[in-house]
């Protein structure tokens, strides 16, 4: 892996590592607790951020097919902790497949991509920095939703 992607990677990385050690004491009602129904899952979130970095690194990035089902990525579940941490895992190798061949110099190369607000014209670089952008916001989440599924 050229030396910036590498470093993308290796904040990807300690996403994935933070989310892990954040949800692996979890009970099986505390990863599929929604507050009444008011709010996703932990369950939900693991399940649509390996779906999302699936799409914006193996993708976008790596021109790859992907099968993504969003809709059932927010659908309740009973999916089991070993199963999430699995997907979450499948993501991650995904990532490190795609960008251990990509070269520093094609971080700027552009394309044009459907996004679920429409068309849109991207960057490798863009898409890995959205794809940490969007892991981080959604480990903000699943720590808070742990505390509340405790606190009830």
């Amino acid at each position: 892996m050229d030396k910036q992607v590498s470093r993308y990677f290796q904040f990807i990385e300690d996403n994935h590592k933070e989310i892990v050690a954040a949800v692996s004491d979890l009970t099986q009602a505390e990863l599929h607790y929604t507050a009444n129904g008011t709010v996703n899952s932990i369950a939900m979130l693991i399940k649509h951020t390996a779906g999302a970095e699936k799409l914006l690194i193996a993708s976008m990035v790596g021109g790859q097919k992907i099968d993504r089902n969003r809709d059932e990525e927010f659908s309740p579940g009973g999916e089991t902790p070993a199963e999430l941490l699995a997907r979450l895992a499948d993501s991650l190798q995904a990532a490190r497949e795609t960008l251990a061949v990509l070269p520093d110099a094609d971080l700027g190369q552009e394309k044009e991509v459907t996004m679920s607000s429409g068309k849109k014209t991207i960057s490798n670089e863009w898409a890995i920095l959205h794809n940490l952008e969007h892991i981080a916001h959604h480990k903000g989440q699943i720590l808070l939703l742990k505390r509340l599924a405790r606190a009830k």
